[in-house]
């Protein structure tokens, strides 16, 4: 069923009780106007909060999302869908983020392989004829951030795709309502304006949800929990766009001698306003002149104004760091351990956990939706990555220590291996670095030190008195003096 079908469909179809849930009614049920209700989220989806949520929203968009296949013991790899085999060391890191969220097929996996070729990778690079995958993603975040629940459609195809998802839509999550079940926990879902609402099932919706404290079934998004920062912000916009709109004057001139006629009042203005009208041609200061019966008094906001206004740069501090992101993101000339710092931050606890929370609903919900979908998984590129000269640095340990061969280094930085058996053996970093063959005066001054006869229960010979891999106790070796 197509999604347009969604809006022609009976709301008795599915046999789901129409619910509104409190947080979406108009009134609580005291009778008083909520002071938060998602549709305000939406009308504050600017300023500042515009800044912040579509910095978080094309950086979620922009990360890579990569589809992976577990083959266990005794299974064969995947016989149609093209793939890459990953090393050991990658393999092995996939293995350690799937035990930290308790993926267990994931962690006792013989083998995992990457799918480079997959209808579902299709489908999340182009969701919808009207959408791309970027665009997708980004009002994926920007609902959860602004709302705290997103929702994907899901339309399934037909005769050879039968059940297999083929488009996704991203719904207005101001216009869904959860309709619980006790039992079930969600018996489906209700979309449309009040009166018009249609009934979805629930294997036709993935939900994204934000943590929430105060409700099991909707998520809490970043506009309500600094709804107070938010609208203190607004205010303040509002109180500086109605002063530049509707100005306090400046200067006040009193007359001390009884009253002005309307006459005088009306001369008076506009002598005062030539004034500076000459001072603003001639980009000067010029003397202003009152007899002893006026007096010219200087206007200015007072300290509470003033110190008003300038709560609008904390509370867009606070709107900033409420959406996981600092200050120095935004700074004019920061230097670049404050940027770096802010970036792997900003990525370390924000991005990383929000793309951590949409592949595990798709590992769950989309993915069984295709054949073999057990055995597929799929995650996010890290935003936060380690220090590169840290990286190095333990590649170095790690060769000098045995820990890693030298291909498994090369996978690390995405490097082809070396045509050569050696580079795949732990011990290959332990021999010197020049191999070839040598002269007969070369063996005898040179290599006096090397010992390859090995010991008769098959140890490894020595080099300069450290033992070697029997598999290279034979291979001639140049020793620099």
């Amino acid at each position: 069923m197509g999604f347009f079908d969604l809006f022609r469909r009976k709301a008795g179809a599915a046999n789901i009780a129409e619910a509104q849930s409190p947080q979406y009614g108009l009134i609580t049920g005291q009778g008083v106007a909520p002071a938060f209700s998602p549709k305000a989220a939406v009308d504050n989806y600017k300023s500042w909060v515009y800044v912040a949520m579509s910095k978080n929203a094309t950086a979620i968009a922009g990360q890579r999302l990569r589809l992976f296949a577990s083959r266990q013991q005794g299974e064969s790899l995947p016989k149609i869908a093209p793939y890459v085999k990953l090393s050991r060391d990658e393999q092995h890191q996939i293995k350690m983020e799937a035990f930290l969220q308790k993926q267990k097929a994931i962690c006792t996996a013989e083998e995992i392989v990457e799918i480079c070729d997959h209808p579902f990778l299709e489908l999340m690079h182009r969701p919808n004829p009207f959408r791309s995958g970027f665009q997708f993603m980004e009002q994926t975040k920007l609902w959860l951030d602004g709302t705290g629940n997103d929702y994907w459609y899901i339309v399934t195809g037909t005769g050879m795709m039968k059940g297999i998802p083929v488009q996704l839509w991203t719904l207005d999550s101001t216009l869904v309502n959860i309709v619980p079940d006790p039992k079930t926990f969600i018996k489906g879902y209700m979309y449309g304006q009040p009166g018009k609402r249609e009934a979805l099932r629930v294997d036709e919706i993935v939900h994204h949800r934000m943590p929430a404290l105060r409700d099991r079934y909707y998520g809490m998004g970043r506009i309500e929990g600094m709804w107070q920062a938010v609208h203190g912000y607004q205010a303040i916009e509002k109180y500086e766009a109605a002063t530049a709109e509707y100005p306090v004057p400046t200067t006040l001139i009193k007359y001390l001698n009884g009253n002005l006629t309307p006459k005088q009042r009306r001369e008076l203005t506009a002598e005062w306003g030539r004034l500076l009208n000459q001072q603003a041609q001639r980009k000067s200061n010029l003397a202003g002149v009152a007899d002893s019966s006026f007096q010219i008094e200087k206007l200015s906001f007072s300290p509470k104004e003033m110190q008003m206004l300038k709560g609008r740069e904390f509370r867009r501090e606070e709107i900033i760091a409420g959406h996981g992101q600092s200050m120095a993101l935004y700074t004019e000339n920061p230097n670049r351990a404050n940027i770096e710092g802010a970036i792997y931050i900003w990525g370390r606890y924000e991005l990383d956990p929000s793309l951590t929370r949409i592949s595990e609903k798709i590992n769950a919900q989309l993915l069984p939706m295709y054949e073999g979908g057990d055995r597929l998984f799929c995650s996010f590129e890290k935003v936060a990555k380690e220090d590169e000269a840290f990286l190095l640095k333990q590649d170095e340990t790690d060769a000098k220590m045995n820990i890693r061969t030298r291909n498994e280094i090369r996978a690390r930085r995405n490097l082809p291996p070396v045509d050569d058996p050696r580079a795949d053996d732990l011990f290959y970093n332990a021999t010197p670095h020049s191999l070839g063959d040598t002269s007969e005066s070369d063996d005898t001054d040179q290599n006096k030190n090397i010992d390859t006869g090995g010991s008769s229960d098959g140890l490894p010979g020595l080099i300069n008195g450290k033992q070697i891999h029997p598999t290279l106790k034979d291979t001639p070796i140049w020793i620099y003096p």
